[in-house]
């Protein structure tokens, strides 16, 4: 069977059948083959990754089962804007392929995988102030959780815009999860300062424009942009202050003074927080994804 004739139950089958403990730590690219060709493709953007996320997030598994439809998209080059607006052309012959979720009938952009956090960029400056080739333990724990299901995320995708590289390497957050996501903040806030806002971090107004716009269909409640609802429906939970009960406030930085100062790490101990603290919000999240999975499957098998 190819894996786009999979429908998400039989994928979902799979995951909720491990401990919780398993799941959270199951690298999802062991599954990225396609049983037909022999090819693989990216995890993030995967049937799988996929299937997990837009699962948990929706309400119910009606919708998905039913309107829920992939696209193969074949991709060997992707030309991004650089550091001074120069065009770059990237080989992407490791992508192979990626699929992207749609539905049927919704907005006119679809939904994307991506992963969160990524250790890549804070691995090479490590090298380069320690001037070793040497990574600590602790980055390699954060790399085994790189394509776990507590690293997936979905993005807004349409006619080759998503926020995957603007976000990343040619973005000023450099990748960090926490500074992207305190820019959705102050856009859920109402903040206007161009420093710390979507346009500054994504270095890209029309892309800001694109995501406030899927923010702004996406995550109200009675008609009012709703931070507690993006938090709730992404499992952002263990990123942010605050609780259910009482609200949820501002993101949390991922080592002290992250906000405020430079955006790498610039000692042992900020490198050491960095990969720390990014596994173990990976790890929560995994388990809560799990968990409503978990239940979700359950109520579906009693239909």
């Amino acid at each position: 069977m190819n894996n786009t004739e999979k429908r998400p139950y039989e994928i979902l089958e799979k995951y909720v059948t491990m401990s919780a403990d398993e799941f959270v730590s199951y690298d999802v690219e062991k599954d990225c083959i396609d049983q037909n060709t022999g090819s693989d493709y990216k995890a993030d953007v995967s049937i799988e990754a996929m299937t997990i996320a837009e699962s948990a997030y929706s309400p119910t598994f009606r919708d998905f089962f039913d309107n829920g439809t992939w696209n193969l998209v074949p991709q060997k080059t992707m030309t991004v804007n650089g550091q001074n607006g120069q065009k770059i052309v990237l080989n992407k012959e490791k992508l192979k392929y990626e699929f992207v979720y749609r539905k049927v009938v919704e907005k006119d952009y679809s939904l994307r995988g991506d992963t969160m956090n990524t250790a890549t960029i804070t691995n090479a400056e490590y090298r380069k102030l320690n001037n070793t080739e040497e990574l600590p333990d602790e980055a390699y724990g954060l790399m085994d959780l790189y394509h776990t299901a507590g690293n997936f995320f979905l993005v807004p995708y349409k006619n080759g815009h998503s926020l995957t590289l603007s976000r990343r390497e040619t973005g000023p957050s450099r990748g960090y999860f926490d500074l992207f996501l305190l820019a959705v903040y102050n856009f859920f806030s109402g903040k206007t300062d161009y420093t710390g806002s979507l346009a500054s971090v994504l270095k890209d107004e029309g892309l800001a424009d694109f995501y406030k716009r899927y923010l702004t269909e996406r995550f109200v409640t009675n008609n009012v942009l709703s931070w507690d609802k993006y938090i709730e429906i992404n499992y952002l939970q263990d990123y942010v202050e605050g609780s259910k009960e009482n609200g949820y406030g501002g993101p949390i930085e991922l080592w002290p003074g992250h906000f405020t100062g430079k955006v790498m790490p610039q000692t042992e101990e900020e490198f050491i927080l960095f990969y720390n603290n990014a596994a173990d919000r990976i790890r929560k999240r995994g388990k809560r994804i799990y968990l409503v999975l978990k239940k979700k499957m359950t109520n579906i098998a009693k239909m």
